[in-house]
């Protein structure tokens, strides 16, 4: 026979994160620094930048914080079709990520005024 019963969780039973996911919070708060360190030593359009932008967006992606990727990736895409060009491949392989989107059902907007890339 099977019996059900009720299980109350102590305070001390709640889930920490596991400690590849602070690793990843730790990896993405270093890239966060690494994005506003090549700004102000390169530029903010320069191809440096956009790939930094581009770690960070994977780092958010990975972390769930789609908000975030999106627009990192969307930012990284602007920089790299301004400076390296609509043909090279870090521009073709951040397109390829927007259009997968970073995580189930998001709609990527590419263009002026979408709100891609604003505010990282």
């Amino acid at each position: 026979m099977l019996s059900l019963t009720s299980h109350r969780l102590s305070p001390l039973a709640s889930p920490s994160p596991p400690p590849a996911q602070n690793k990843f919070r730790d990896a993405e708060a270093a890239a966060r620094r690494a994005v506003e360190s090549l700004r102000l030593a390169v530029g903010p359009n320069d191809a440096s930048t956009a790939t930094a932008l581009y770690n960070l967006a994977g780092l958010s992606k990975r972390l769930s914080d789609v908000r975030g990727a999106e627009a990192a990736y969307g930012e990284a895409l602007r920089i790299f079709t301004l400076a390296l060009g609509e043909g090279a491949g870090e521009t073709a392989d951040t397109l390829y990520q927007v259009s997968r989107g970073a995580g189930g059902g998001v709609q990527w907007r590419r263009g002026r005024g979408s709100g891609v890339g604003e505010g990282v």
